[in-house]
């Protein structure tokens, strides 16, 4: 047989021709240098298959955590590799823990992986202490989103405030209000904190955007916490920023002032002059939470009711039962006839609901109202000055996670 003579370069190339694809080799024995430059095309099944073959490198099991699709895939992540979570990995958790609530409605309570949250639990009060103020925050939140009760997470409710209690002057300004928010969705009731809450907000009221405003004026009543000092400080705060306020920031803090029962003139008859404008952007909630704020704490607002009934003929049909009730005893303890919500059309829209589930209450507002409409010159009930129970506010606006919580 001939032997054909090939020159260094002629063999390399040769050698490089017969050589299987680079997809092959991949396959076969993923390098991790390789993948890491490819992570956000991998899916979370991806993740999963990786994972399997041992340990993934940090940046890998942040993507496989960021990636999880439901609280369950989550917590596999966390319990195939939780020797591995340094304090990112954990935050990073409950960052998703939060984002997960958040868009799907998932309730952590209901899952049944019980031992996973119970390791998440311990490994997140041992790691509180090394948190920066960013993390406490995360942590926080996806706690509150989560809805976890019971004691044992009541301890880390505890842990938390003891920690965030001790670096108060540490958080920013947003991250603050987040975690004033955070305690009050968590219902974790500890009056001294509040207190110490009450008065670092009003510390740093001038620093307050309009969304921790509304979010901070929400938080005590929804806590039941009065802070007289703290609401009259945000009333002055919140006047001079009013015009960069969202509808539901304005509705919110509407609601929070009646609901604490704080009197507020000056901010009452600003915000009343400023939703007049503004009121086709309310959704139906939003209209029906500032007419009870105004109607609880007993202020008038005559321009802004006649707006209101305006603005609220065309779009009764989107109005719950407990929106119509709370309008239309508003409309009659401030005394203002309105053809919209105490004539014809509110009766028609009325009578066409089910008034199942009801409260007692609502229903005797709507017969009371309905009563001082067929007669306006009839004498009003004493007991329709009594307000009904307080509609639930929208959920408070929360900023966008790249605002303030970046990935680590």
């Amino acid at each position: 047989m001939r032997r054909i003579g090939l020159s260094r370069g002629g063999l390399a190339a040769l050698t490089r021709a017969l050589a299987p694809p680079p997809a092959v080799l991949l396959w076969h024995r993923p390098p991790l240098r390789r993948l890491s430059h490819n992570l956000s095309a991998l899916s979370f099944a991806d993740h999963l298959l990786i994972s399997s073959t041992g340990s993934l490198a940090p940046r890998q099991l942040n993507e496989a955590i960021h990636k999880a699709p439901s609280l369950p895939s989550l917590l596999r992540v966390f319990s195939h590799h939780m020797d591995d979570y340094d304090k990112h990995h954990l935050v990073n958790t409950w960052k998703q823990v939060g984002r997960l609530a958040t868009a799907t409605g998932s309730n952590a309570a209901r899952t049944k992986q019980e031992s996973e949250l119970a390791a998440l639990r311990k490994q997140t009060e041992a790691m509180l202490p090394a948190l920066d103020d960013r993390g406490l925050t995360s942590v926080g939140h996806g706690l509150a989103r989560s809805r976890l009760k019971g004691s044992e997470w009541n301890v880390l409710w505890a842990e938390l405030a003891t920690e965030v209690s001790s670096r108060l002057g540490d958080f920013e300004s947003q991250s603050f209000s987040m975690l004033v928010w955070s305690f009050a969705t968590g219902s974790y009731a500890s009056p001294r904190l509040f207190d110490r809450l009450a008065a670092e907000a009003e510390r740093r009221v001038g620093q307050l955007s309009p969304q921790s405003v509304a979010n901070i004026a929400w938080a005590f009543p929804t806590m039941g916490h009065p802070a007289p000092q703290l609401f009259d400080a945000l009333a002055i705060e919140a006047e001079r920023l009013l015009a960069d306020f969202k509808p539901q920031e304005m509705a919110n803090l509407a609601w929070a002032f009646a609901k604490a029962g704080h009197l507020a003139p000056k901010l009452f008859d600003a915000l009343a002059a400023e939703a007049q404008g503004r009121l086709a952007d309310y959704k139906p909630q939003e209209l029906a939470n500032t007419a009870w704020a105004f109607a609880t704490l007993g202020h008038p607002a005559p321009q802004l009711f006649d707006a209101l009934a305006i603005e609220m003929e065309s779009r009764l049909d989107l109005f719950n039962p407990q929106e119509l009730a709370n309008t239309t005893w508003a409309f009659a303890v401030l005394d203002r006839p309105c053809a919209a919500v105490c004539g014809a059309t509110m009766v028609r829209r009325i009578d066409g609901v089910v008034p199942t589930g009801w409260s007692v209450q609502n229903l005797t507002q709507l017969h009371q109202a309905r009563r001082r409409s067929a007669d306006p010159t009839s004498t009003q009930p004493h007991h329709l000055r009594s307000p009904p129970p307080p509609p639930p506010p929208g959920p408070p606006f929360l900023a966008p996670w790249g605002l303030w919580a970046r990935e680590h």
